[in-house]
């Protein structure tokens, strides 16, 4: 077992290279950064991790300046063994590393909560199955990632920005996108390459804007209709929904058919801009002919849900279980500001809470009840900053957060210890309702908090330092026996 921590600095041409199959490797509040004669610098030929390993784990760790940041290599084969290859990265960002990520041979690659920018591009290499959860890719000069057999590469909640190209599919690969914003992408935010077998792109509550190209490529088999799949087996969500803005010359698509004889392509319940496709704005052909679009003039709108009051009344939607007394449209907004400001857990908690008090079951519920796209339409309705901050903080912002909470989680008792004096301290549920503030006025540096009445559930502390510089807001979880 490799297990490292803290710092290590990379000279050109160095690199940590563990041989054995059978190791697990753990990277833990890491930084790796380039230097030459250890001052931070690029590095050229270099690699932090060079793995033949059956199990990765890297957490809440930074990589600087580098040749390469995390590269497998398999021994087994492709796909990996029936055990299982896996590689999990958490809190990870990765900046001026011309390739972060190179996997090949796994079972499993998951990235959770993080970030890429300035690179050449990433590749995952005969693996079965990658998870991108809460991911944003920025500034790769080739793609954000290149896909080679990757059988399921499923993306979630993320964002692809300023890339030549945000995913890039070379053979026998299949695209699963939900909740996805892909911005400013010059040449395509999704490239693919099919065969008779392969070359799905599955597209569900997706936001396009400003690319050159939505999704080209060669072959592709199109999932962008709802109605076209069995609702009980989207484990990760639906197609359609998406959002498609372009302006001339840029195109929807641009596909040319050879080996898949397609006649038409099914792109019902999307929505275009406010308008329709027009057949100058997209290339679909089987080789000469022509192959027609289908589509609705699909408008986005919120459905305006009012807590419901007695006596029931079937044409409103029921706000269960709380008495935040304020409609579904300013709980979106809600949720919407903090998924831009980066409190991607809390707004999960938010909406799928209100969506599973409605009903799980989009299919069979009322019209007016029908929330569940609205929820997942929060992550589409305004498109990411071109330029977002990455979405976690790097390992020096959270030590210098100087705030620890003890227990947690809490049950009657919340403490809260600083180590510097703080200007204003506020704690709110997740509806926004204030339960406790605290203005410094004196030298004591911790506080007990009485938690005895509150709730079950998330909780959000924002506090303000003396400098005047609002540190991230924490999410915390109340447990009650």
């Amino acid at each position: 077992m490799l297990y490292l921590e803290r710092e290590v600095d990379y000279e050109p041409g160095s690199k940590i290279e563990v041989a054995s199959a059978a190791a697990s490797i753990t990277y833990d509040s890491l930084v790796c950064q380039g230097t030459i004669n250890h001052v931070p610098s690029f590095s050229t030929g270099s690699i932090a991790l060079l793995s033949y390993g059956t199990y990765i784990n890297i957490n809440f760790s930074d990589f600087y300046n580098l040749e390469n940041g995390i590269k497998h290599v398999s021994l087994t084969g492709k796909f990996g063994t029936a055990n299982g290859e896996k590689m999990d990265l958490k809190r990870t960002i990765s900046s001026e590393v011309k390739y972060p990520l190179v996997a090949a041979g796994m079972r499993m690659v998951q990235l959770d909560s993080v970030y890429f920018t300035n690179g050449i591009y990433s590749e995952i290499k005969e693996c079965l199955r990658t998870e991108l959860l809460r991911v944003g890719i920025s500034r790769m000069s080739t793609t954000g990632f290149k896909l080679n057999d990757a059988k399921y590469f499923i993306v979630r909640n993320s964002f692809f920005t300023n890339n030549a190209i945000g995913i890039e599919g070379i053979t026998k690969s299949n695209i699963f996108c939900y909740q996805t914003s892909f911005i400013g992408q010059p040449i395509q935010a999704i490239k693919m390459t099919g065969t008779y077998d392969d070359g799905l792109v599955e597209l569900g509550c997706c936001n396009f804007q400003n690319n050159g190209v939505c999704v080209g490529g060669v072959d592709i088999l199109f999932s962008l209709n709802p109605q076209s799949v069995n609702p009980q087996l989207g484990t990760y969500g639906l197609p359609g929904n998406n959002k498609f803005i372009i302006s001339a010359p840029q195109k929807y698509f641009h596909v040319q058919y050879l080996t898949r004889y397609v006649t038409e392509v099914d792109a019902k319940y999307n929505y275009w801009g406010g308008g329709t496709p027009a057949p100058s704005d997209y290339f679909l052909k089987y080789y000469s002919r022509d192959i027609s679009l289908e589509y609705d003039p699909y408008y986005s709108i919120l459905i305006n849900c009012i807590p419901q009051t007695p006596p029931n009344n079937p044409q409103n939607c029921q706000l269960i279980g709380t008495n935040s007394g304020i409609g579904f449209n300013q709980i979106t907004n809600q949720a919407m500001t903090e998924f831009h400001q980066g409190a991607i857990e809390t707004t999960q908690q938010i909406m799928s809470e209100i969506s599973d008090l409605q009903n799980m079951d989009y299919w069979t519920v009322s019209a007016h009840c029908r929330f569940i796209y609205d929820y997942a339409r929060v992550f589409t309705n305004e498109p990411l900053p071109p330029h977002q901050e990455p979405i976690i903080s790097s390992v020096s912002d959270q030590n210098n957060t100087k705030l620890h909470i003890n227990p947690n989680p809490f049950i009657n008792e919340l403490g809260i210890e600083f180590e510097e004096k703080y200007k204003s301290l506020k704690i709110t549920n997740i509806y926004g309702q204030l339960m406790f503030e605290s203005t410094k006025s004196d030298n004591s540096l911790g506080l007990n908090i009485n938690t005895g009445i509150w709730p079950d559930g998330i909780y959000l502390i924002k506090i303000v330092d003396s400098s005047d510089n609002a540190h991230k807001q924490l999410a915390l979880k109340v447990i009650r026996n």
